[in-house]
């Protein structure tokens, strides 16, 4: 029973002594007082607002990237004698993105492309990941006119913020304007394809009628429609109008009507008498 109560007690001791872990706060440019354990300060400097490295290790500063309870972490495996941030963060041996390693990257050929692409001798990444089933070749970052940079093609298909664009067309593929785009087989709004599937019913825009208006809002022959809402079954394209200011009716705000309602911001606000 004495080593039962003995072995507990070390037990809970080690657990107690573990929790309390030296936390210290540093501050680097615009991220302030972000809590790190074991960190020491002597040595401690800051490399940019969210990275640092004191004498064994290289941490990750920016606490606004995820709910971290204001705590930074420390860099797995980086070695902060080497590790620098030039075109991007990087050591001796591997290359970083927001604080993790891209894994597999060849650091020798590794390239920044823009804020979220990078590639090497051998892959695309986007935000750090390695993207599947691209030319490498014939990669083309594609610059739409919001100039978001999510956007790239190979020879077969086109990409959105490192997703692959099922069915798209790239030869084909164009800007419009207020985030729509389109090939010869779809229109897209952002990376997701105006097509859906209602019972056995299958409807999808129209490439050769689909034209954006103004505010957002877009039509066919068919359909209006408006941003992620996609297809406003309930507007007329026939009579639909968009003003280039917003209306007040007795208190009511709108910037578009057909023959039967006025909306505004995609929805029905107001039915007319």
């Amino acid at each position: 029973m004495k080593k039962v109560i003995i072995s507990i007690t070390m037990i809970l001791l080690i657990c107690a002594c573990s929790s309390k872990e030296k936390i210290s706060e540093v501050s680097c440019g615009y991220n302030k007082n972000v809590k790190l354990k074991r960190v020491d300060l002597e040595s401690f400097n800051c490399i940019s607002p969210n990275y640092g490295k004191d004498k064994t290790s290289v941490y990750y500063l920016n606490i606004f990237s995820a709910k971290t309870k204001g705590y930074g972490k420390k860099i797995k495996n980086a070695d902060p004698k080497t590790f620098e941030i030039k075109l991007f963060p990087r050591d001796k041996d591997s290359v970083y993105y927001e604080g993790n390693e891209v894994k597999g990257a060849d650091i020798s050929t590794f390239e920044k492309l823009n804020t979220n692409y990078y590639r090497d001798k051998s892959h695309i990444y986007y935000m750090g990941n390695k993207i599947k089933d691209v030319d490498i070749l014939s990669f083309e970052l594609l610059i739409d006119p919001e100039r978001s940079y999510t956007y790239f093609r190979d020879k077969k298909h086109v990409f959105f913020s490192g997703r692959k664009l099922e069915k798209s067309d790239p030869l084909t593929f164009q800007f419009l304007n207020d985030g729509y785009a389109k090939d010869k087989n779809y229109v897209y709004y952002r990376g997701n394809i105006y097509l859906k599937k209602h019972g056995k019913r299958k409807y999808k825009a129209d490439t050769k009628t689909f034209k954006v208006l103004e505010k957002g809002y877009a039509v066919d022959k068919k359909n209006v429609y408006y941003g992620y809402y996609n297809r406003r079954k309930e507007i007329d394209p026939k009579t639909f109008v968009v003003h280039k200011t917003d209306k007040n009716l007795n208190g009511i705000y709108y910037d578009s009507e057909d023959k039967d309602n006025y909306y505004y911001n995609g929805k029905k606000v107001m039915v007319k008498n």
